[in-house]
């Protein structure tokens, strides 16, 4: 990806780790100047409104955490 893919305001680092619906990629936030973790849904299913829409209600949760070591 750090190469194929670009993504307005982040440097892509390097990838974390993948699974059956995502790849997480670690990044730098250049605004900000902090690492991030970018979670990107996978282009097959990108195509399919219920696997979008579980993919957002995720994010939306995961947006809701409040933690020192988050």
């Amino acid at each position: 990806m750090t190469g194929e893919t670009q993504i307005p305001g982040f440097e892509i680092l390097e990838k974390i780790g993948a699974g059956g619906m995502a790849t997480v990629w670690k990044a730098r936030q250049v605004s900000l100047d902090r690492i991030v973790a970018i979670k990107l849904l996978s282009r097959k299913l990108c195509t399919e409104p219920t696997d979008i829409l579980m993919f957002q209600k995720e994010a939306q949760s995961a947006a809701k955490l409040k933690h020192p070591n988050i």
